[in-house]
């Protein structure tokens, strides 16, 4: 099983995204997958293949991790892409206040899986939700209007929980599969 876990999003910062991704789909680039608005999310640590047995292992992690952590709200904002130059891979919204608490969550739960046995996550965190996926070639125009594109949302996403899924890739983009949902402590005022 390929698991990692995220935070999703709301419904209202989906429908920002899909309406977003409608204005870019003109460009007609077929060398671009956009994400469906289901499998939007911010990865906040991929554990890779694991086997089933090891599960239950890491939901107890995560959920160890998320008792220490409280709610809070994250603002989506900018576009970006991955590599900055070259060859485009991924076409993504970043993330503006909130990136504290979310990295805090990263490292928090990042440390609680490695102390139960699972394999550090390697990369540098980048918060970000990925929109698209660039397979192939994509021309300058295409790659210009990606570069001036902005993308702010109107709301904050209220991240009170993270979940552990399982990616399974098809031919047509990943599909994801909850796991389990682990509730983060409430916030206190």
């Amino acid at each position: 099983m390929r698991i990692f876990v995220a935070v999703s999003l709301d419904a209202a910062a989906r429908s920002e995204i899909r309406d977003w991704i409608a204005t870019m789909r003109p460009l007609g680039s077929p060398s671009i997958r956009w994400v469906e608005p289901a499998g939007l999310h911010v990865t906040i640590s991929f554990l890779g293949e694991v086997k089933p047995a090891q599960i239950e292992i890491a939901r107890e992690a995560i959920e160890s991790a998320a008792r220490s952590l409280q709610a809070f709200d994250l603002e989506l904002a900018g576009i970006g892409t991955f590599p900055s130059q070259g060859r485009l891979r991924v076409i993504w919204i970043g993330c503006g206040r909130g990136t504290r608490q979310l990295t805090g969550l990263h490292e928090c739960i990042g440390e609680s899986l490695a102390a139960a046995g699972f394999q550090p996550d390697r990369s540098r965190f980048q918060p970000h939700v990925t929109v698209g996926r660039v397979k192939g070639p994509i021309d300058e125009r295409v790659q210009a209007t990606l570069s001036d594109a902005t993308f702010c949302a109107t709301d904050p996403v209220r991240v009170s929980c993270v979940k552990l899924l399982e990616s399974q890739l098809h031919a047509d983009g990943p599909r994801y599969s909850e796991l389990a949902t682990i509730q983060l402590s409430p916030p206190t005022h």
